[in-house]
Parts: structure tokens; C-alpha cells; sequence
């Protein structure tokens, strides 16, 4: 994974988080990254970003 990668996640819990997309805003470090969700810009004007797992994300295709 690098910098600009989409990604989601490999094991979803439930159906929201299987529609869930995000951009790394940054290159993984120390097993976590900082990433930004894609959502509607109608809906949010900013959109949310929070620090995840890397082992829990798979790069998109």
C-alpha cells in the first residue's frame, strides 16, 4: 500500500463497511495509516478521515 492507494476492507462486519472506500492520505507506518473516506460531496461538504489497521485493508482493484 502506498500514498493515494484506494482501499477498503478485507473483512467487513457488516454491509456498510463492504460499501466503504477509503484514500490513504498518507504511507503506512508502525502498522496503522491515515486515511480519508470517498463519500458524496453533496452529502458532506468534508469528508472524515481516521487512522486504521493496515492488516485489515486490502488495496482496491
Amino acid at each position: 500500500m502506498r500514498k493515494g492507494d484506494i482501499v477498503k476492507f478485507r473483512e467487513p462486519l457488516d454491509a456498510n463497511e463492504a460499501l466503504e472506500r477509503f484514500v490513504l492520505i498518507e504511507e503506512p507506518d508502525g502498522g496503522r495509516v491515515l486515511v480519508q473516506c470517498i463519500c458524496d460531496p453533496s452529502v458532506m461538504l468534508i469528508a472524515p478521515t481516521k487512522v486504521l489497521v493496515v492488516s485489515d485493508l486490502a488495496v482496491t482493484t
